[in-house]
């Protein structure tokens, strides 16, 4: 059997539930930059050659985990429910949200901008007139590559958060993406502040994935939220608004290009596209240099916060409350506070300064 050379950031089998003819062959494809809205064959998007590496050995990890969770989506969808939060599957999914959020062209992109802020926040801390690099700038060759492997060991960072399947009973159908895991901080974003407001391990955080135009995961901080009804794990959205808010975020996270099934129209995406073109403007990396005290010869100890502010559109989901618990609960500096006190312990492990983990 040989090698597979061209590696899909968007699994296929993830796709085809987004696919327009029963053979799941065809998918509609619109890139709004080029104008572009057609029906392509779902084997030829959201992939690049070699993209995890040559050895392709993280290619075939990928792959095995792929066809677990295609297995649970093949059910989610079938059944409704998702799997129980204690289940081996769960873990599962939870490493493939994971994975997916930066297993992207894009999250690599994100982590190049990170290390360039970084290092012209060093620079300035240093006084450095002359700039060392030839371009002024840092570029990994394979970022895609070292944003995956960055999250080997962060899949606790995924814990402490409730599920429930959304399921989409209007005319509109959810939308993908080539970066189709939305991430949102409601709670953070009432409270003014929205820097970091994303990190997988903030609280607050929200997590969208459409699974299919009509079925959606969503993960949540429970100890924030109420999502539907307390004991129903299923969430029915009768609602237009609703969905256009989640597909209108699917458009500002995403790349380049948008994915769906046959129900939709040219004239509504663009339209979706038109409305949110200034926010998707405005994302943007932040490093601040922060003093937290003295070296032992006196010195300023000085660390780097780097961080990220997504687009943000002052979201109201009929079936989103913040408990009032949680409105009581202030920002310490109007920067992001851990979701569970086991973070913090994690971020003493590996001495970052942020805990809170968008790209890094």
């Amino acid at each position: 059997m040989s090698e597979p050379i061209s590696h899909h950031y968007v699994p296929q089998f993830y796709l085809r539930n987004f696919s327009t003819d029963e053979n799941q062959v065809g998918i509609g494809l619109f890139i709004p930059d080029k104008g572009v809205f057609a029906n392509t064959a779902i084997k030829n998007i959201a992939a690049k050659d070699y993209l995890y590496g040559a050895d392709n050995e993280i290619e075939k990890e990928l792959s095995k985990m792929e066809g677990v969770v295609a297995e649970i989506f093949k059910t989610w969808i079938s059944v409704l429910l998702p799997p129980p939060i204690d289940s081996p599957a769960f873990n599962t999914l939870k490493h493939f949200i994971l994975t997916q959020i930066f297993r992207t062209i894009k999250a690599g992109k994100e982590l190049n901008e990170a290390m360039n802020e970084g290092y012209q926040a060093i620079r300035k801390l240093m006084h450095m007139e002359n700039d060392p690099l030839p371009e002024g700038i840092l570029v990994h060759k394979d970022p895609t590559l070292l944003s995956l492997v960055y999250t080997s060991d962060k899949l606790a960072l995924m814990d402490f958060l409730s599920i429930k399947t959304v399921v989409n009973l209007t005319d509109t159908p959810f939308i993908t993406s080539d970066h189709p895991v939305i991430r949102y901080n409601q709670w953070m974003e009432q409270k003014g502040y929205y820097l970091g407001a994303t990190g997988i391990a903030v609280k607050g955080l929200q997590i969208f994935l459409p699974i299919h135009p009509r079925v959606m995961i969503c993960l949540y901080d429970g100890t924030v939220y109420k999502c539907g009804q307390k004991d129903k794990n299923v969430v029915k959205i009768e609602s237009e608004n609703d969905i256009l808010q989640l597909n209108s975020l699917q458009y500002l996270v995403s790349d380049k290009s948008l994915f769906f099934d046959s129900h939709i129209q040219e004239r509504q995406l663009q339209e979706l596209v038109n409305n949110n073109k200034g926010i998707k403007n405005r994302a943007k990396h932040t490093s601040t240099i922060t003093e937290i005290g003295k070296t032992p010869a006196g010195n300023p100890n000085n660390v780097i916060l780097n961080s990220f502010t997504d687009p943000h559109i002052q979201l109201n989901l009929s079936f989103f409350k913040i408990l009032k618990k949680a409105k009581e609960i202030n920002l310490l500096n109007n920067l992001p506070i851990p979701r569970h006190p086991s973070f913090e312990e994690l971020r003493m492990k590996h001495k970052v300064m942020n805990p809170y983990f968008k790209t890094q």
